[in-house]
């Protein structure tokens, strides 16, 4: 594992966290804690639908590196054009819907949905082919990006502010990603292929559907039973808490297709060594985080203290 590497990707991901960080400290001061709850509640609605993707993204992590160049990229194709399909369906679904309720956070929800499910698309396929540097520049340039929309148009356009600045993000993260990804997607698409993905990925898709509940599934339920300014003082406390595991989760990322290239490299006696030391750090990271939590949010939010 090349220590160069994933410190940059570590260091993309801190810079993603830190971008949050800002971002969530001055939204939740600019908006009323009302309009921060259903902002909080709008973004974990977005995670969630992004699970419809039935572990079709999860396999590229898997087929890519066992594949030839050129057939990674039909992979990779094949999952764009399909993610594209699905997520427009659910787009047109959740427009049908507004056309009844008139609520217009369905079309930012449907909106910004398609262009997070089709860069996470383009992000595993680079995952898949170990360019990590260029996933790096896409965390990096995606998280300040909206970082700064979210900033500047909650400053002057409140909770609407907050929903263009998404919207806006996300497309021009796609757009970044498909920058990065020239020479690694081709305009092919196979039913074959998707199977394929599909099969080896689903086992990966359900883990991390499981762990999302786990660790999430009472934010989704809390944004519905409890008052938007009650669920916003929640999430920005679980924001704080979160922040401790980034350095584990990078390494998993970042080691996961090589593993999957080069088993024999990874003996249990290695797994279990890094597995190991992920865990020494998470417990080291526990104790910044309660810190940061406690004076951070005492000396700028006070109506979240």
């Amino acid at each position: 594992m090349s220590l160069k590497k994933v410190s940059i990707f570590a260091f993309s991901n801190y810079i993603a966290l830190f971008s949050a960080l800002l971002q969530g400290l001055l939204t939740a001061k600019l908006l009323s804690t009302a309009d921060m709850g259903s902002f909080s509640q709008i973004r974990i609605l977005v995670s969630y639908l992004l699970l419809i993707n039935p572990g079709v993204i999860n396999g590229l992590v898997y087929m890519i590196p066992l594949s030839k160049e050129d057939e990674g990229r039909k992979y990779g194709s094949s999952s764009f054009v399909f993610a594209l399909i699905l997520f427009s369906v659910v787009f047109a679904f959740l427009t049908a819907i507004f056309l009844k309720t008139c609520d217009i956070q369905l079309l930012f929800i449907g909106s910004i949905l398609v262009f997070t499910s089709l860069k996470e698309v383009l992000s595993f396929t680079l995952r898949g082919f170990q360019k990590f540097n260029r996933v790096s520049i896409l965390n990096m340039a995606s998280s300040i990006l909206q970082a700064f929309l979210v900033i500047v148009f909650s400053y002057y356009w409140r909770l609407a502010g907050a929903l263009w600045a998404l919207l806006i993000s996300s497309a021009a993260s796609l757009a970044i990603g498909l920058i990065l990804s020239k020479g690694y997607l081709s305009l092919s698409f196979s039913f074959e292929k998707i199977r394929q993905l599909f099969s080896r990925g689903w086992m990966i898709y359900l883990n991390g559907v499981y762990a999302m509940i786990l660790s999430n599934f009472e934010r989704l339920s809390l944004s519905f039973a409890t008052e938007k300014s009650i669920f916003a003082v929640y999430s920005v406390g679980m924001f704080f808490i979160s922040i401790f595991d980034m350095l584990s989760s990078s390494i998993a990322q970042f080691i996961t297709p090589m593993m999957i290239k080069d088993e024999k490299t990874y003996t249990e006696d290695v797994l279990r060594k890094t597995a190991n030391s992920m865990l020494y750090v998470m417990v080291i990271f526990i104790f910044p985080s309660l810190l940061i939590l406690k004076f951070t949010v005492l000396a700028f939010l006070e109506s979240y203290s």
